[in-house]
């Protein structure tokens, strides 16, 4: 019970704060840190290799372009329902790494398989509690998302720039993940003496991605929920959700 009020109380924080969504170079922290600026690639390979392949079902298409600061990927979508997605998104994923944080798990086994294992068993309930708390507010006061991801995470947070989803049914839509929000998954209820390495056994950070058509822009198709694990800095693929109806 203590661990679910602490989530809310965060994700309280994550609403209070939704107005830095729209600062360019601003991010929503939860304690002190600073960003890798290492480059690890896109989320579902090793190296990094942004060649590009044909997806299949639990082995992503990798993103054509890894980095474009010119793009705006989501221009023509309604500013309403951009901002109900990145609600979600970002809600959806930091309950998700509050709830693996809270698990006590040994950071040598979480290889990718593993991650993956966890979003099957856990994104559920994040999405859900995402879902209850956006069905308490008035999408009209939720303030307006910028037409471009949050180029900062990646700089900040060791965030992919873009990503695609991996799960079904979503790895088959024709689509781009971008990141829309970021930031330090430490552990929330470790004391405040305890040695910055401790507070980062599991998630190094936390990235949340808004998925839309990667040529008819104006569509969101999906939502993502990602991150950077602790152990090796190695990504995390996001795990995609249906977008919340206007």
């Amino acid at each position: 019970m203590a661990k679910r009020v602490l989530l809310h109380l965060a994700a309280i924080g994550i609403t209070a704060a939704w107005g830095s969504l729209t600062v360019p170079g601003c991010t929503i922290r939860f304690g002190p840190g600073t960003g890798d600026e290492t480059d690890h690639g896109t989320p579902g390979t090793a190296d990094g290799d942004e060649s590009g392949g044909t997806a299949t079902e639990g082995e992503p298409e990798e993103p054509a372009t890894e980095e474009d600061p010119t793009e705006q990927p989501f221009e023509g979508i309604d500013p309403e329902e951009l901002a109900l997605a990145s609600a979600k998104a970002s809600l959806a994923t930091y309950y998700f790494a509050g709830t693996v944080d809270a698990l006590g798990i040994d950071p040598a086994t979480l290889d990718e398989a593993t991650w993956r294992q966890l979003m099957e068993q856990y994104m559920p309930l994040a999405e859900a509690e995402a879902e209850q708390w956006l069905s308490t507010m008035d999408p009209s006061t939720l303030p307006l998302v910028k037409n471009e991801p949050r180029w900062e995470c990646k700089e900040q947070w060791s965030c992919a720039y873009v990503a695609k989803c991996w799960n079904p049914p979503y790895v088959n839509l024709n689509h781009n993940c971008w990141v829309n929000d970021c930031g330090d998954a430490r552990c929330r209820a470790c004391p405040d003496w305890f040695p910055d390495f401790f507070k980062n056994l599991v998630m190094h950070s936390w990235c949340s991605y808004v998925c839309v058509e990667p040529v008819a822009y104006g569509k969101v198709v999906a939502v993502g929920a990602g991150g950077v694990s602790a152990l090796g800095r190695a990504p995390i693929p996001p795990f995609c959700m249906e977008p919340p109806p206007l």
